[in-house]
């Protein structure tokens, strides 16, 4: 396939590691960035996420910053409107995943049954990352389990992080890259030493099951050639990826083994 992912950074906001190093770094904080991917070269134009401006995110209480409206973005880089998206991926239904799903107007939202359910009766302590004032509103297009959304573009179940986490796998020219389903930055999948040398894979610190966060990271490490961690801000500076299937950066370390 002729697909590329272009990153469309929104927003950033400045988070504690320890949220996406589970039980790790809890001295450190990170400059997380806020995205929408959009497949170029495919037929119909899709987006993976619509992310959130930072009104939306402090109305909810996180506070943020802006970067870069999605509409301008899709302006500038893409000669795009929201109205020409044919279909919004959702990965899942956090509030900084779907705070512009309403600028979408035309497309179809794609998102995982036991997502949407939880998102609606999550536990009381993960009440507050589902805006559900917003998701009511959106006609949503539900699926349950693996789908191709198109030839080359997969999605693939990854709870743990929530139960209806989606992963996206997309052939691109070079190889299969993965835009995961869960929050995550660089170090979740290339620890530090010593760490990795008995762990390869970190958990995000909020999760609703954390063997199934972990299975489902070591999963996708085991299906993708390339996996972008969807808040490392290093992502930002690049331009359409992959720019090669080995550039250090994005590429997976080797699968872990239990044997």
């Amino acid at each position: 396939m002729e697909y590329s992912i272009r990153a469309l950074e929104t927003t950033r906001a400045v988070l504690p590691k320890s949220m996406f190093t589970y039980l790790l770094n809890f001295d450190q904080t990170i400059n997380a960035s806020l995205y929408s991917w959009y497949i170029e070269g495919a037929k119909e134009k899709i987006l993976i996420d619509s992310s959130a401006p930072a009104a939306f995110l402090n109305q909810h209480g996180f506070m943020a910053d802006d970067v870069m409206p999605i509409a301008e973005h899709l302006r500038e880089k893409l000669g795009l409107s929201p109205d020409d998206i044919d279909i919004v991926i959702y990965t899942h239904l956090h509030l900084d995943h779907i705070g512009n799903a309403e600028l979408f107007k035309n497309a179809r939202n794609i998102v995982q049954k036991a997502e949407l359910d939880f998102a609606f009766n999550p536990a009381p302590f993960f009440t507050g990352l589902y805006p559900t004032d917003t998701i009511k509103d959106i006609n949503f297009e539900i699926i349950e389990g693996e789908k191709e959304i198109m030839e080359g573009v997969m999605v693939v179940p990854s709870p743990g992080h929530t139960p209806g986490c989606q992963s996206v796998l997309i052939d691109t020219k070079m190889c299969k890259l993965a835009i995961p389903g869960f929050c995550c930055v660089q170090e979740n999948f290339d620890p530090p030493e010593p760490i990795n040398q008995f762990l390869p894979f970190l958990i995000h610190a909020v999760h609703t099951d954390p063997m199934q966060a972990f299975n489902s990271g070591l999963k996708l490490k085991e299906m993708a050639d390339i996996i972008i961690p969807i808040h490392e801000p290093e992502i930002a500076k690049k331009g359409s990826l992959p720019q090669q299937c080995n550039n250090g950066l994005f590429k997976t370390v080797r699968p872990f083994s239990r044997g």
